[in-house]
């Protein structure tokens, strides 16, 4: 009798290592996904970050190229300024 309430014990041993054993692969694969699911989305996010700097950059050049042009149009025509100043003669130096 004391045989067989052993093997009886081990089966359920078995049984319950089993059970445990299949539940901790399920958490695993659980675990898993979670951690994938959480993965693509902060890639995601990363992603639309990267996507927003590029645009703010080609605005910020953008910029930049329009007021250099700009800055040099004012080169320009201070430069015309002060060489049309440089010869104008007021009317009383005339008279001398």
């Amino acid at each position: 009798m004391l045989i067989w309430k052993n093997k009886k014990l081990k089966q359920i041993q078995n049984q319950e290592e089993t059970a445990v054993s299949i539940d901790a692969a399920d958490t695993k694969k659980e675990h898993l996904g979670l951690l994938k699911h959480n993965q693509k989305c902060i890639v995601d996010k990363i992603s639309r970050k990267v996507e927003d700097t590029i645009f703010a950059t080609e605005n910020l050049i953008g910029t930049i190229n329009n007021m250099s042009k700009h800055v040099e149009i004012q080169m320009d025509s201070s430069s015309k300024r002060k060489h049309t100043w440089n010869e104008f003669k007021p009317p009383w130096q005339d008279k001398v």
